[in-house]
């Protein structure tokens, strides 16, 4: 993993805020109260599966990495 993804989560939620969040370095932001969807789709734009073994996928033998879209 060359980069560890920063997620900011806070109630700071104005196109200001989210600026100041990611001038500080965070890679993304997530707002409060927690939608989901959105924190699932926020956290699946860094990760990836990969596979561990000669398992089939669905089998328990996925592991999330770290992706390289930061």
């Amino acid at each position: 993993m060359k980069e560890l993804p920063v997620i900011a989560m806070t109630a700071h939620v104005m196109p200001a805020d989210i600026e100041r969040s990611r001038q500080a370095g965070m890679n993304d932001h997530i707002s409060k109260p927690i939608d989901t969807d959105a924190f699932y789709s926020t956290l699946a734009k860094y990760l990836k599966v990969v596979e561990r073994g000669h398992g089939q996928s669905g089998t328990g033998n996925e592991i999330l990495q770290a992706g390289s879209e930061i």
